[in-house]
C-alpha cells in the first residue's frame, strides 16, 4: 500500500468526521528511540503497519470516540490542534504550570459542566453524559486519563525523592 492509497481510503471511509474537522496529517515511520527527527511519507512510498502510522489532527470539541484506534492496521495518533485548546488547558510560557495541573481531573470537570450546553449544540447532539463530555475533552476515555495522571504524579513524586537522597 502507498501513502496515496492510505489517505484516499482514509478520506472517503472517515468523510463524515473529516465534515465535522478531523483532518488527515500524514503517514509517519515508526520513531525509534535514538533515530532523530522522522519524515512523513507522501505520494507512492510504500508503507506497511509495522513501520508505519497515521498522524491526524481535530478541533477541540470533537467526539474521538467515532474513530477507531487503527484503520488498515495502521495506528492512528490524534491531536488537538494547539490554538483551539483552551486557556484552561494551556501550559503557561514558562511550563510552570504543569500538564497534570492543567489537565487535572477537577479542570476538565469544571470545563465539562461550564460549557456542556455550547458542546452539545457544536456537536448537535443533545444526549451526551458529563462523562461522555469528560472523554472527548480528554481524547477519548476519562477514567484511563485520571490513571495516568495519578501514575505520573506517583513517578514524579519518587524521582524528587530519589534526587533528595
Amino acid at each position: 500500500m502507498t501513502a496515496k492509497e492510505l489517505k484516499a481510503d482514509f478520506e472517503i471511509q472517515f468523510q463524515a468526521l473529516i465534515d465535522k474537522g478531523l483532518e488527515f496529517g500524514n503517514v509517519m515511520p515508526v520513531h525509534r528511540v535514538g533515530e532523530g527527527i522522522t519524515k512523513s511519507v507522501h505520494g507512492d512510498a510504500e508503507i506497511h503497519p509495522a513501520t508505519h502510522y497515521i498522524s491526524a489532527s481535530r478541533p477541540f470539541i470533537f467526539d474521538i470516540r467515532q474513530l477507531p484506534k487503527s484503520f488498515r492496521g495502521f495506528t492512528i495518533q490524534v491531536m488537538v490542534w494547539q490554538s483551539a485548546v483552551p486557556d484552561e488547558f494551556r501550559l503557561d510560557e514558562d511550563d510552570i504550570v504543569p500538564f497534570e495541573v492543567c489537565w487535572s481531573e477537577e479542570r476538565v470537570l469544571a470545563y465539562a459542566e461550564e460549557h456542556v450546553l455550547d458542546i452539545c449544540t457544536q456537536l448537535n447532539d443533545y444526549t451526551f453524559t458529563l462523562k461522555d463530555i469528560c472523554d472527548m475533552i480528554v481524547g477519548g476515555d476519562f477514567e484511563r486519563h485520571k490513571k495516568q495522571l495519578e501514575e505520573e504524579s506517583k513517578r514524579s513524586y519518587y524521582e524528587d525523592e530519589e534526587e533528595d537522597d
